[in-house]
């Protein structure tokens, strides 16, 4: 069936907080997969503070999600079958990557916003460069 969203802005910042790190931080950690990106605490750090960026810009927008869906969505991933993410695979098969609907649109709402954002802003310019080199 369908699942009828009363929110759909807040709907949209709650898949943003599984796809915003783990989609981009797949391609630039060299192809992991999403357990090699937990297994590694430098990166699980990272994960979770870019999950914390979309949690507050969710907040600023006005349609908040609670601190504990990092958590839910760190623990949900550590139990699903390891996989790579979409990005991570249009990346290999030499398809251009989501950046700007992923992460420029995220950047350009916390400009609106106000709120910064420094770890979504680093990935985001680093996968510019790595989607211009590929197109």
């Amino acid at each position: 069936g369908c699942r009828v969203e009363e929110d759909i802005i807040r709907a949209r910042w709650q898949k943003l907080v599984w796809n915003a790190p783990f989609n981009p931080v797949s391609v630039l950690a060299g192809g992991a997969d999403t357990a090699a990106m937990l297994e590694h605490p430098p990166t699980r750090h990272l994960i979770r503070s870019i999950m914390q960026e979309v949690v507050t810009l969710s907040r600023a927008d006005g349609h908040p999600l609670n601190s504990e869906i990092i958590e839910q969505n760190l623990t949900m991933t550590e139990k699903m079958k390891p996989y790579k993410p979409s990005m991570l695979l249009d990346f290999e098969a030499g398809r251009p990557m989501e950046v700007d609907a992923i992460l420029g649109n995220t950047v350009r709402k916390a400009e609106e916003l106000g709120v910064d954002v420094p770890c979504i802003r680093a990935i985001h310019a680093l996968l510019e460069m790595v989607n211009q080199k590929k197109n």
